[in-house]
């Protein structure tokens, strides 16, 4: 026999039923295969409702064709209600199996009663729930391949800017779990009635309606039947309401992904501008601090000089009164004596006038420098103020870019694993699928060498405090304060050459080693102990300058692989400033963080 081609593959029709043996041809194969056994569940439901209820009959009349038989009986046995396989065959034997009982022969029922009763108990114990078994194994089939073939390719944890996939596999679960509970209840129906009783509680909103219109709450053995053709229609349902949701699922993460890319052109835009205005912000920040530095250098010798124009300042004005005075007492008519004098004290008056206006001068000029200073004072101090604000904005939308990024990453690789037929290979032959590894940052989940980067910057500040930061660090399993000298002798001795630094790393390195739950948290909790703050500070700066290192190569990455229309955005010409780069901005973050902002 020839081997099979992948031609004739192809060709070939496949159903439910195959899909358990062979791999799927594509997704529009399972889709059409479901369809197909949906149409054909629902014609085996009908010949079943045909052949339970007759021709052209429907639950309600079946219901009100054994109503008021039933009624009747219950009536006469003086019972609350048929619930139960038992209670019915009880019946069935004293009354119709053994009528010429002294207990039937007591109580008047009504034969043709008691002949409905039995027909109706002998056609819902040889249907329920025989007559569903092959459409209930038809749904689970398609459940099956359904949950298999039909994923969503995401979890059920909401996502920010992944509002469809999380959508979509939400509904899946719901869909799953409704369709599952409406064939089970079907075996869950016939055991309650074999064995603890029914209860109305245990029918559906339909059946519970039919039953309240028709008076048989009493009698819900009756309603079985037309649960369990509710429940099939309700799975079928669901199942169609699925195939639905799995063909737009497509369609609606490629419309998230184009609405993503605008979402990324917009924020671009506004890191840039951010980061435009750091810029600005720390050149002015700069500027103003050389000139309050220089200010406050100026600043004792401008008091001082302050201090002694003042005094002169009041001395000339006191000697200016006391001449202005002497000048205006002089008389018209006095003697030449006096009109020599005269002319001298003008002299003397034109003189003090110039070097009181000239001391007038010196001191406005000396209040205005103190006053200056004052002001650049607060210049500053709005400047870092404004300066950490615009900080936290700026990393803020580097992070809010990242996250869109990474979103816009799983629901490309969504689209690739939905429309790709070797993943439903994969999923067939057990092999697991699993997204391309993502070059975005993480917020959430810090890199693997984070601890180890923090310990190298430890090492170089944390000088002869290394052995205070090794026993403050929590250890897994308890290392004892006596292990702890042990090891801090160990690493003393083990060579003289090593340097302080060197001490503090091999220290370090040690507790990451030895410790089975050493971790950055529990580091940097340490650091906070023992009032190194500094080394913290420090450590937070290079944390966030590899973030936004990594954020602007991913984003000119991106730009390269086909958002041209980002290309202009990302240009730093439009800002009118030099291309500093996040590494830049970050450093200039590290030394405002030296400022104690």
């Amino acid at each position: 026999m020839p081997k099979a081609t992948a031609l004739e593959f192809y060709r070939k029709k496949q159903t439910v039923l195959s899909l358990s043996q062979e791999r799927p041809q594509s997704l529009e194969t399972i889709r059409a295969a479901i369809k197909q056994e949906c149409l054909f569940t629902e014609s085996k439901l009908r010949d079943i409702e045909e052949a339970f209820y007759g021709r052209n009959r429907t639950m309600v009349d079946f219901v009100k064709h054994y109503h008021p038989h039933l009624a009747h009986i219950i009536r006469k046995l003086d019972i609350s209600e048929m619930f139960k396989k038992a209670q019915l065959d009880d019946i069935i034997y004293d009354f119709i199996r053994a009528g010429h009982s002294e207990h039937a022969q007591r109580i008047n029922i009504d034969r043709d009663s008691l002949d409905e009763l039995y027909k109706c108990y002998i056609k819902i114990k040889e249907n329920v729930p025989d007559a569903f078994v092959t459409i209930s194994s038809g749904i689970r089939n398609m459940l099956k391949c359904l949950k298999i073939y039909c994923q969503s390719f995401t979890s059920l944890e909401p996502k920010q800017y992944m509002n469809a996939a999380t959508y979509y596999e939400r509904l899946r679960t719901d869909l799953y779990s409704a369709i599952k509970t409406n064939v089970d209840d079907i075996d869950h129906l016939s055991d309650r009635f074999e064995n603890e009783g029914l209860d109305m509680k245990m029918f559906g909103m339909q059946v519970t309606d039919l039953a309240r219109r028709c008076e048989c709450k009493n009698m819900p053995f009756i309603l079985m039947f037309p649960q369990c053709c509710v429940n099939i229609r309700n799975a079928i349902k669901a199942i169609k309401q699925w195939l639905q949701a799995d063909e737009l699922y497509l369609d609606e993460i490629k419309q998230s992904v184009h609405e993503l890319n605008a979402v990324v052109s917009h924020v671009t835009n506004q890191v840039r501008e951010w980061q435009a205005a750091s810029i600005q912000l720390h050149y002015r920040m700069k500027n103003t601090q050389k000139e309050v530095l220089t200010s406050e250098m100026e600043a004792e010798d401008i008091n001082s000089r302050e201090i002694e124009y003042q005094k002169e300042f009041d001395t000339i004005q006191r000697e200016y009164t006391i001449v202005e005075k002497e000048i205006n007492n002089l008389a018209e008519n006095s003697t030449t004596e006096e009109k020599k004098y005269a002319k001298q004290l003008k002299k003397k008056f034109q003189k003090t006038k110039r070097d009181f206006e000239k001391t007038e001068v010196k001191l406005t000029w000396a209040k205005d420098k103190s006053s200056q200073r004052k002001h650049k004072q607060l210049v500053l101090g709005q400047l870092k103020i404004d300066m950490k604000k615009n900080r936290s904005i700026y990393i803020q939308k580097l992070y809010d870019l990242d996250r869109i990024m990474d979103a816009t990453t799983k629901l490309k690789e969504i689209i690739k694993l939905k429309s790709s037929d070797d993943t439903l290979k994969k999923i067939f032959f057990g092999i697991p699928v699993r997204f391309r590894r993502s070059d975005t940052i993480h917020i959430k989940n810090e890199s693997r060498d984070l601890l180890q980067n923090a310990i190298n910057i430890a090492s170089g500040y944390v000088g002869n405090g290394w052995k205070t930061l090794y026993t403050s660090l929590p250890f897994y399993p308890h290392r004892g304060q006596l292990d702890l000298e042990k090891d801090i002798s160990d690493i003393r001795n083990s060579s003289p050459r090593l340097t302080i630094k060197e001490e503090a790393k091999i220290a370090l390195q040690k507790w990451r080693r030895i410790n089975s739950r050493a971790n950055f948290k529990d580091f940097k909790i340490s650091l906070k102990n023992i009032g190194r703050n500094d080394i913290l500070r420090k450590i937070q700066a290079a944390i966030e300058m590899k973030r936004a290192s990594v954020v602007n190569k991913h984003t000119k990455d991106r730009v390269k692989d086909g958002q041209s229309e980002m290309v202009e955005k990302f240009r730093p010409h439009r800002f009118h400033l030099p291309d500093i780069g996040q590494n830049q901005m970050m450093a200039q973050f590290a030394q405002m963080e030296e400022w104690n902002l």
